[in-house]
């Protein structure tokens, strides 16, 4: 840059300094000057060396005095232009705030509000130069500044001003006039005169990106954005952001109309339509069906307050090239087939090849699995029914699905004879019906795809589209049947929760097809739910190794997983974001953005994501859905809310929800009613486990610390016996908290030949080992954590830190506790995976230091942060009640030392109601809080004679 740099220096030193360089842009390069002349900070952008030989220096300089006219309010004005040692420039005021840009970096999404008047504010600056014949044609937010909250745009007339100059020259540049992700259909093209129209449209995407987080198109390559703005509809801004009002995202639509005579005539109109007071809606899903779905995952959140919803659905489903658009879409319910008992495996997974066919389709969409056990939960049916013809035919005609398929398998020697047909919901009647047979079980795959082209070709599809989805497999990306059938199984075990079973089965369908990416993806999420976090990454990143064999639609949802497993919560919402770009209606994709808010603790934003998903099911709500939603309404501490939705979570999984809602509302002896029963006879094994925590959370919190360590012990061994990583730590650090609340010292945390050498598994023993007192194992281990990989370190969030405070705990530093842990005590969230529970932890910590260091007003309140509810206590409901009786003593005692006796008197009444059982151990305690509370009491009396 420094010949560059040289030049312009000599050449404007009369009027400009140059300091530094601000950034380097698609045309120019920004400096940063003083005007020495007026004594003020500017801008001046030098066009690049490429771009200046090309163009005609005359006529660049005539076409910018035109935008150099402009005086608008929010127009960054053109103070001057000029050639310097042929180098072509131009300068504008230096604006100090940051860039639409900059701004959308660090929130992502705007408020409502505040998005529209940005909108009408660059709408009024697009509208003054249009009037004077001055297209912009680079809309975007790097060109929007943000003067004292105030949109200004920048660059005006620049671009046809280096259209105009370099003429045809330009395109052999590599120049690109405009940016892709925000360029019109008309500038896509290019050639003809663009018009005011073009920058509407611009500014449309611009408005999108605002309120979405996201651009309304994406895509890797120029040539795919460029399809993408001529030919694919962008998704529904109410279908991403639910609150966004119903005549602004008609207003949306209108401006990013493919046809600029169908967008608004003027930028005025559109700010007008941006301005007009309007209401809140949500798509409805009844009338916009959308393809099936291969996942759905619900992912562990929240631990202590849900189980770990690992539940996904399989379905093969692969949509190559642009997506059909499912409003043009009928909805098709696939029943079980028939076939003979010792084939029924075969015949499960033909159903499923005839499904993924189905779903190739641009005119058809199957109902997705888990909308069927909807279906079969608002018919008052068990989820487990087989879903017949004749039942098929009821859930369909009680949601006006129109059409049935039904099939049946039959065995010749080794021959399959295939068969289906399509029946009217209503009258029974069948419409037609198609058949073929499979030479050998491995024929069975070739056979479906061509059954399922008749099939089609009878519903009226056209050739042309039966044909390309056959050239590209029918959506089955595997040859080989037996790896395939192999698949599905690995994909039941693991929604039974058998996953060391379900990776024995996906490494089997592996070994018969490598190259398989579905058969990676329940390999991966068996390890997951094992708490594996490394071997789940590398068994999903094979998965994503394959790009050719996994969807577009489907990448984005395991990147999420992936980048959530590594610990990088930005990089799963944004995986997750992208996912409802490309799936709008899919209501598994706004599930699962609400799931990664919940990890970041966005759970406003996480409950209205679970709403929406639930408004675009078919049947309505999943399971999943719901638990979501009751953990979100829980944490957010909107019980009676929480409490309404018990009655529809009738799932196994979801068994131990009344216990949340109980132990969430402090109602003790229900809560220990329930988590009593449900420990010993729950159906599903983690609502078992999740019971015996609770059972704990409520024996220690009335006084019986021995029995709770029992219990956690007894729970710890079950884990352990059952393989299952993650409870077992869960068990280890309820422990660990347990001691540190009473001020005992750990108890032995077990066979130490049980614990594995996961960096997690290393924090809980290096905190096990601080606990007890032994610093120099803590401080070994501690040393072996930090020589992980950076990924593993990230998914341990604040573990580490923890590590070394406790240390310092334990050896009276108690200045270097608050140097470690008072910033997140003070933020409220410690973040990672195995420091769910770490809030109240961490904030006890910082309450011990205070108080060991003679500031009882702080420690107070760290101690009462620490037992409080969520959110204000963090998110981990167990945590804080375990903490609940002994951070009330606590406070009895810390506030009756500094003379507070009406806060003394609240602790003490809330202290006593709650520690009804002590146990002989815990009475000292219970006479140390009361004798505290008599002394300041009679102090305070003697005072006031």
């Amino acid at each position: 840059m420094a010949d560059l740099i040289d030049p312009l220096n000599a050449a404007l030193a009369d009027r400009y300094r140059l300091e530094r360089e601000l950034g380097r842009g698609g045309m120019a390069t920004v400096f940063l000057a003083e005007d020495l002349k007026h004594h003020r900070r500017v801008a001046i952008k030098v066009l690049n060396p490429e771009l200046t030989a090309v163009l005609g220096p005359d006529r660049f300089l005539r076409e910018i005095e035109i935008a150099a006219r402009l005086q608008h309010p929010h127009i960054l004005t053109l103070l001057d232009s000029g050639e310097a040692r042929g180098m072509l420039y131009y300068v504008m005021p230096y604006v100090e705030g940051e860039s639409l840009r900059e701004r959308l970096g660090r929130e992502r999404q705007l408020p409502v509000d505040e998005a529209l008047r940005l909108a009408r504010e660059v709408a009024d600056a697009l509208e003054h130069a249009h009037r004077q014949g001055v297209v912009h044609r680079d809309i975007k937010p790097e060109n929007i500044l943000l003067e004292a909250g105030h949109a200004v745009v920048a660059d005006f007339g620049i671009a046809r001003a280096v259209r105009a100059a370099g003429g045809k020259k330009i395109t052999e540049t590599g120049t690109v006039l405009g940016t892709p992700v925000y360029m019109s259909p008309e500038q896509v093209i290019g050639g003809g005169e663009l018009d005011g129209r073009s920058d509407i449209y611009s500014l449309g995407c611009v408005l999108y990106e605002m309120l979405a987080g996201v651009p309304p198109f994406a895509g890797a390559t120029g040539e795919s954005l460029a399809h993408q703005h001529l030919s694919v509809e962008a998704p529904l801004i109410t279908s991403i952001r639910s609150a966004v009002p119903q005549a602004t995202a008609r207003a949306l639509a209108k401006a990013l109309a493919k046809t600029p005579a169908d967008r608004f005539a003027t930028a005025a109109q559109f700010a007008e339509a941006l301005a007009a007071p309007t209401e809140v809606s949500v798509p409805k899903a009844a009338t916009r069906p959308g393809r099936r779905r291969w996942m759905s995952v619900a992912v562990a959140i929240a631990a202590g307050l849900a189980l770990a919803l690992v539940a996904w659905r399989f379905g093969p489903s692969l949509l190559r090239g642009r997506p059909a658009d499912p409003a043009k879409k009928s909805w098709i319910l696939v029943a079980a087939f028939d076939g003979p008992a010792e084939d029924s495996s075969v015949v499960k997974a033909t159903r499923e090849l005839v499904t993924a066919a189905l779903d190739q389709s641009e005119i058809v969409a199957t109902v997705p699995d888990d909308q069927i056990r909807v279906a079969l939960e608002n018919a008052g049916k068990p989820t487990s029914t087989r879903v017949d013809a004749a039942l098929a035919r009821e859930l369909a005609y009680r949601s006006a699905v129109r059409a049935v398929v039904e099939g049946r398998v039959t065995r010749l020697g080794r021959r399959y004879s295939v068969a289906l047909r399509l029946v009217d919901a209503d009258s029974a009647r069948v419409l037609f019906a198609v058949s073929d047979v499979a030479r050998d079980e491995d024929d069975l795959i070739p056979t479906v795809g061509r059954i399922a082209g008749k099939l089609r070709a009878e519903l009226g599809e056209r050739h042309s589209a039966i044909e390309a989805t056959r050239e590209r497999g029918e959506g089955v990306e595997t040859p080989s049947f037996e790896a395939f059938r192999r698949t599905l199984r690995a994909v039941e075990l693991v929604e039974n929760g058998e996953s060391r079973a379900a990776i024995t089965v996906a490494r089997s369908a592996l070994a018969l097809d490598p190259d398989y990416a579905e058969a990676w993806v329940p390999f991966g999420f068996a390890f997951s739910n094992l708490g594996e976090s490394d071997s789940a990454i590398g068994a999903l990143t094979q998965a994503l190794a394959r790009p050719e064999k996994l969807s577009e639609r489907d990448r984005p949802i395991i990147e999420s997983v992936v980048a959530e497993l590594k610990g990088d919560l930005p990089g799963a919402l944004a995986s997750s974001e992208r996912a409802i770009q490309l799936d709008p209606l899919s209501p598994f994709a706004h599930s699962n953005r609400g799931i990664n808010l919940t990890e970041a603790g966005r759970w406003t934003e996480a409950l209205e994501s679970s709403k929406t998903a639930e408004k675009l099911s078919l049947f309505g709500p999943s399971q999943v859905m719901l638990g979501n939603q009751f953990v979100a309404l829980l944490i957010l501490g909107r019980i009676d809310e929480a409490r309404q939705l018990v009655p529809r979570l009738t799932a196994s999984r979801y068994q131990g929800s009344p216990l949340g809602v109980a132990l969430a509302a402090g109602d003790w002896e229900a809560a220990e009613s329930l988590a009593t029963v449900l420990r010993s006879s729950a159906t599903h094994p983690d609502v078992r486990r999740s019971a015996g925590r609770r059972l704990a959370v409520v024996q220690a919190a009335r006084g019986q610390v021995e029995a709770s360590v029992r219990t956690l012990r007894q729970g710890q061994s079950e884990a352990e016996a059952a393989e299952d990583g993650q409870s077992t730590n869960d068990f280890r650090w309820g422990r660990l908290q347990l001691a540190l609340v009473t001020r005992g010292v750990a108890a032995d945390p077990g066979d130490p030949g049980r614990w594995d050498s996961t960096t997690a598994a290393l924090v809980t023993r290096g905190l096990w080992s601080a606990a007890a007192g032994d610093t120099i194992s803590a401080r070994r281990l501690l040393a072996t954590i930090r020589t992980r990989s950076a990924a593993d370190l990230a998914r341990q969030g604040f573990g580490p830190v923890m590590l070394e405070a406790w240390i310092a705990a334990r050896t009276g530093r108690w200045q270097d506790v608050l140097r470690d842990l008072g910033p997140a005590a003070l933020q409220g969230q410690a973040t990672g995976y195995v420091l769910i529970d770490s809030p109240p932890m961490v904030r006890w910590l910082v309450a011990e230091a205070y108080e060991r260091l003679d500031r009882p007003d702080s420690a107070a309140a760290y101690f009462e942060r620490a037992i409080a509810s969520p959110p204000v206590g963090g998110t981990n409901l167990n945590a804080s009640r375990m903490a609940f009786s002994f951070g009330h003593r606590r406070l009895v005692l810390l506030y009756a030392r500094m003379g507070r006796l009406q806060e003394a008197r609240r602790h003490w009444e809330i202290f006593s109601s709650t520690f009804t059982r002590p146990e002989p151990e815990m009475l000292p305690l219970v006479e140390e809080a009361r004798s505290a509370l008599a002394r300041a009491e009679a102090m305070a009396k003697s005072a006031r004679r």
